[in-house]
């Protein structure tokens, strides 16, 4: 007999995540352990969360970010940055959470890091030469978020330190297209 089970772990450490367990059970098993699939995604997160800590604690340390509890990512005054790694992507998300006379509900306030850091360079960005198009073992997300941090730290000083100006700036081209 074969059963499946969905779980949803909202507002716990897996936030948002869904896992589909299959039981199998027989004469000889009565439950099987959690599949592998499941164990990816829990492995992911940890590595994750363990990489991003690394390379981005400096958020912390000099500028003064908290950690966001039940995702991977800082806080501070009203700017989120979140870290999302799956189906060979990772990305960084840039998310005003102030609701005031600049940033209103209902357009977006969220930002794609990378686009960000372009305009802060002035032009394309260079990856490393051992860049992958596809972000998926261990060693290329923390050579991907080692990258990322640099770029924060060279092209996004003035956004981390708390100036939304260019933010802000988005946010208004939005509301008039």
């Amino acid at each position: 007999m074969i059963a499946v089970l969905t779980i949803g772990l909202r507002g716990t450490l897996f936030r948002g995540v869904y896992f589909v367990l299959l039981i199998a059970q027989n004469k000889h098993h009565s439950i099987n352990p959690l599949s592998l699939s499941v164990r990816y995604h829990l492995e992911n997160y940890v590595v994750l969360e363990k990489c991003v800590k690394k390379h981005f604690g400096f958020l912390e340390n000099e500028f003064g970010f908290s950690w966001i509890q039940n995702k991977i990512g800082y806080e501070k005054n009203g700017l989120e940055i979140e870290f999302h790694h799956g189906k060979g992507e990772l990305d960084i998300d840039l998310f005003v959470s102030r609701d005031d006379e600049v940033f209103r509900p209902y357009i977006s306030r969220s930002f794609d890091f990378l686009d960000i850091a372009r305009r802060g360079k002035g032009s394309k960005l260079k990856f490393p030469e051992s860049a992958t198009q596809y972000i998926v073992s261990d060693d290329e997300i923390d050579l991907y978020l080692k990258f990322s941090s640099e770029l924060m730290r060279k092209y996004c000083t003035p956004l981390i330190q708390g100036d939304l100006s260019l933010l802000e700036a988005i946010h208004e081209s939005r509301k008039n297209t």
